[in-house]
């Protein structure tokens, strides 16, 4: 059975992907302390959860805002 994810750890990836958007995933795993792969399961998560982001050409996230 899979762990849930911890909603904390959520809600402040997705707080820092909108306040420091274009950075790649592994500066939010060096950011936070976490590994690459659990900083991209949580990407995964939230994702499922209706927060999308895209990549730039660089490999940055960015919030996605279908209205814009």
């Amino acid at each position: 059975m899979a762990r849930k994810a911890n909603k904390n750890e959520l809600q402040r990836l997705d707080d820092a992907i909108g306040s420091q958007p274009g950075h790649k995933s592994g500066f939010w795993a060096r950011r936070f302390g976490w590994s690459r792969e659990k900083t991209n399961r949580h990407l995964t998560t939230l994702n499922d959860e209706g927060f999308l982001y895209f990549e730039d050409d660089r490999g940055g996230l960015h919030p996605f805002d279908p209205d814009e």
